[in-house]
């Protein structure tokens, strides 16, 4: 019994001794929460140095999280300091200006993004896509068309004049096939010669992939400024930013504002709420106000989580004919002067003329 006893306790003490002899892991991988500014985001790779208490962190999934809410120089010197198995350290986070602790306890990454390296965020308030309901609209017909006609009746009841006026309708309309749109204008006349009046006749092709817009006939080309529009029987070529009218072709104010703290921001244009929205802090940039023509009043409030209050109010004048920097509008016009004589639209062949258009967007 003894004995055994003996040799038992040998071999807990050799177990002991080789326990003691076995070499601890100098770094231990673990896959750990990634919390930005009190927000649980992804989770990520890092490795604990146990020796030192250092930390390396998996910079792929660090910099998917946060490229976008730092500035850009920030990110570069954050990406030049990987080492080569893409990995940076809390001490290289620290030096590029972010907030950051290992919780070895609740055993998490601890990050806070200070408002002074955040990258301005944009909010566009209006959109520039089409709605995704719009893929399920019914597409144009090959075949379609429209009659409109507007007509009045006068009833003199004078010494000089009694009864009807002569009954006249003015009408218009359009017949489209595959894309290809004749449209008309005309009048007919109880009274005078002739009685069926032709005003302008024209064909229209639009290409709303490129904004451009053909037309053959009797013209309707758009001018600019002290440009004069005179009456064309011919050929014009346009560019029409209003093909796409989901695309944002004109200035629609811009407003910058920084918030300090949590927020709620309310935009009012024209004493109309647009939009509230829940905001962290960092730089702003909100754009795209839905304006009308002449002048706009835009009001932003800011509420703060601390209670305080502040209110951002500018007037904006919209001009429909400006356009954003490096956008470009032209129309250019060719043919023969056309002239109403005896109820019929004539044309001056012994003569030729043209008119361009060319507006260019520029920021000064």
């Amino acid at each position: 019994m003894l004995l055994t006893a003996a040799i038992v306790l040998t071999v807990a003490e050799l177990a002991l001794a080789q326990a003691a002899l076995r070499p601890i892991p100098s770094a231990v991988p673990l896959r750990v929460p990634l919390v930005i500014d009190d927000i649980a985001r992804d989770e990520i790779d890092v490795l604990v140095n146990l020796a030192t208490g250092d930390v390396l962190i998996e910079s792929a999934v660090l910099l998917a999280e946060i490229g976008t809410a730092i500035t850009k120089d920030r990110r570069a010197a954050l990406e030049g300091r990987r080492d080569a198995q893409g990995n940076v350290s809390i001490k290289d986070l620290r030096e590029v200006g972010l907030e950051a602790e290992f919780d070895q306890a609740g055993l998490e990454l601890l990050l806070r993004i200070p408002t002074e390296i955040r990258a301005t965020v944009d909010i566009r308030l209006r959109s520039d896509t089409p709605p995704a309901a719009l893929g399920n609209a019914f597409p144009p017909a090959r075949v379609s068309g429209f009659l409109n006609y507007r007509t009045a009746l006068e009833v003199a009841d004078e010494d000089t004049a009694k009864g009807l006026s002569p009954l006249a309708i003015n009408f218009d309309g359009a017949v489209n096939v595959q894309g290809w749109a004749l449209e008309g204008r005309g009048a007919w006349s109880q009274v005078g010669e002739p009685s069926l009046r032709r005003s302008e006749t024209r064909l229209v092709r639009d290409f709303p992939e490129r904004e451009l817009r053909l037309n053959i006939g009797d013209l309707n080309y758009r001018t600019r400024g002290f440009q004069s529009f005179a009456p064309l029987g011919g050929f014009s070529i346009a560019k029409e930013s209003t093909l796409q009218p989901y695309r944002l072709a004109r200035p629609s104010g811009e407003a910058g504002f920084v918030l300090v703290e949590p927020a709620t921001v309310l935009f009012i244009v024209n004493d109309r709420p647009l939009r509230s929205m829940r905001l962290a802090p960092g730089p702003y940039s909100a754009r795209s106000f839905p304006f009308i023509g002449g002048i706009n009043n835009v009001r932003i409030e800011i509420t703060g989580d601390s209670g305080a209050r502040q209110v951002i109010e500018f007037p904006f004048v919209f001009d429909g004919g400006l356009l954003n920097a490096g956008e470009t509008e032209f129309s250019y016009a060719i043919g023969f002067p056309s002239y109403l004589r005896d109820g019929e639209v004539r044309y001056d062949a012994s003569q030729s003329r043209s008119k361009k258009m060319l507006s260019l967007g520029n920021r000064l």
